[in-house]
């Protein structure tokens, strides 16, 4: 991963009319590692995705890298890589680890299908899936038919393949 920098601007995030926050402002810069601590229902979900882009603040801005998260969140997306909190699918739709974790490589490589995927891609999926410690007779396996322990890990495998400037985990041991 290389360096990073986070500012927040005048950040104000929450839903509808409702401020979850006062007036945030902050920089972080990298490498290193943040935490965010708080109560349930404190907000720290709705930060983070308003941080990386998933979410509008309702007032202010976030740059990644220099990238105006509020006005170009895809390219300000390619910086990041996120593990979400709980992973929002169709648990019947079949797909296998190693296609949901080779799906966050084409994402940013724009290379689809998957077939077109070159030696250096899979070795880098199969590496991942080690580091992450998930055996290989479970790449193969429909991504819902994992226990929670595994399937986070395969959630944290994921964004880990196109090797992100920033790497935005929340929540990642839950199940673990």
């Amino acid at each position: 991963m290389e360096s990073m920098r986070v500012e927040a601007i005048d950040l104000v995030i929450g839903y509808g009319s409702e401020a979850l926050s006062d007036v945030i402002n902050f920089v972080i810069e990298g490498p290193g590692l943040v935490q965010i601590l708080g109560p349930n229902g404190a907000g720290k979900t709705t930060l983070i995705r308003t941080l990386i882009g998933l979410h509008p603040p309702l007032r202010g801005r976030v740059l990644i890298n220099g990238v105006d998260v509020t006005t170009n969140p895809s390219k300000a997306g390619r910086l990041v890589g996120y593990v979400p909190q709980i992973l929002v699918s169709n648990s019947v739709m079949p797909i296998t680890v190693w296609e949901f974790v080779e799906s966050g490589l084409m994402l940013y490589r724009k290379r689809w299908p998957r077939v077109f995927l070159d030696s250096d891609s899979k070795h880098i999926v199969m590496s991942v899936l080690r580091a992450v410690g998930l055996d290989s007779s479970l790449w193969h396996r429909n991504l819902w038919k994992l226990s929670g322990g595994e399937r986070q890990r395969a959630l944290i495998a994921r964004p880990l393949v196109h090797d992100p400037a920033i790497l935005v985990l929340d929540e990642p041991l839950a199940s673990v």
